[in-house]
Parts: structure tokens; sequence; C-alpha cells
């Protein structure tokens, strides 16, 4: 019974590792993002991520796009989707942008809009965690089409739908911007930044498991005694 007692309570103490793995989630922040689109219900056009360095020296930053969903029809097959410089991944799926040079860092897909997108939008890296003064650069969220920007005022220029820049203290500001499809409303809300749930690291099971081999290797030991 003792050895069974003590074997539980190695368990628990592997459980208690498994739920509060080091907090490196603490240094990513989290933006939850909704897009009405449903002034360009049924009409087509393509929606574009950048995470872009400042014209000065930028901390390194990483943004990921994730959770996203539309109730649209992407178009993974259109021969015009692409990235470009430190981009990759693809929606509905993760997309990861650095703010390296050069840029911009972009990535773009084909939509038939519905009426609705949401998304995460997460920041890391040491701009967010560690800044050392300089700033992260931004990360810009804009629609267009054949024709021009879409949702915003000036069509014929890249006005942006929102934009988030990361400050020299690795604070945020955010922006969205006046549509001349809906009165000026902007047709994005957001809220945050909270801290982006935690996401045990890959150390944090290796450690778990050599404590279990352990405990099993001496639990044995006392049964045999």
């Amino acid at each position: 019974m003792r050895s069974l007692k003590f074997f539980a309570s190695i368990v628990f103490s592997a459980g208690m590792l498994v739920a509060h793995p080091r907090a490196a989630s603490a240094e990513t922040i989290q933006f939850d993002l909704t897009v009405d689109t449903s002034s360009l219900q049924s009409q087509y056009g393509y929606v574009d991520f950048q995470f872009n360095p400042s014209s000065f020296t930028t901390q390194s930053g990483t943004a990921q796009i994730v959770s996203f969903t539309t109730d649209g029809v992407l178009n993974s097959s259109d021969p015009n989707n692409g990235t470009s410089d430190a981009a990759l991944g693809t929606l509905p799926g993760t997309v990861t942008l650095q703010n390296s040079q050069p840029s911009p860092n972009e990535y773009w897909e084909g939509i038939t809009f519905g009426e609705i997108i949401t998304l995460d939008l997460q920041l890391s890296g040491p701009a967010i965690g560690t800044p050392d003064g300089n700033g992260g650069g931004t990360f810009v969220l804009d629609f267009y089409d054949d024709n021009g920007y879409l949702f915003t005022a000036d069509s014929q220029n890249d006005v942006p739908v929102f934009t988030l820049d990361v400050n020299g203290d690795g604070s945020t500001s955010a922006t969205t911007y006046a549509s001349n499809m809906t009165g000026g409303a902007p047709v994005v809300t957001f809220s945050g930044p909270t801290l982006a749930a935690a996401t045990p690291e890959p150390a944090s099971f290796a450690l778990v498991g050599t404590g279990l081999l352990g405990a099993i290797g001496i639990l044995r030991r006392r049964i045999k005694e």
C-alpha cells in the first residue's frame, strides 16, 4: 500500500508539471478580430496579411493568424494566391509572419466573401517579451480585388482595415479604419491584448516522461522487497 501511495504521489507531481509548464506563453499576446464582410457578400476578392518592419531598426517578432473562420469560401486553388519573404502556412490553418527585412512579409488568398470573418492574432518574440526600445514594426490586415482595395474609403491606395503597431516598450497600438461601405463605420472590431493560452513545451513532456519512468522503476524495486 505504501508503494502505491508513493507511486500516486509521483504521478500527481508529474501531472502538476503538465498543468503548469514553464510560462513561455507569457511572451505571447493575442487579439481577437471580427470582420464584417456582409457588404461584399458573394463577391470575390483577397484577404491579405502583412507583418513589416519599421523604416528604422526593428526588433524581431512573430505574428501568427490562428483560428481563422469564415462563412464565406476560401479558394486555395487560386493561382494568384501567394506569400512573399518571411511568410508561411495556409488558411484556415496557422499563417506565420516574421517582421524581418526585406519586406513586405505577406500572405494573400482568394475568398468569396460571406457575412463574417473571425481570427486570432498572436504576437510573440523579443519585441513583445524583451523589448529593447526599437519596436517590432506593424501588422496589417487588408482586402482587395482586381479593381483595388476593399472596404476602405480609398480603393486605389493601400488603406488597410486594421493595423497593429508593436511599440518600443513592447506595448501595442491597434487602429481600425473607416469604411466607405458601412457608412464610415470600421468593418473590424477587436478585443485584446490578452495572454495567449499556455502550450506545454516539449521539454516539459520529456521531463514528465523521465519522472514517470523513474517512479515505475522505484515501485518495482519496492514491490520486490
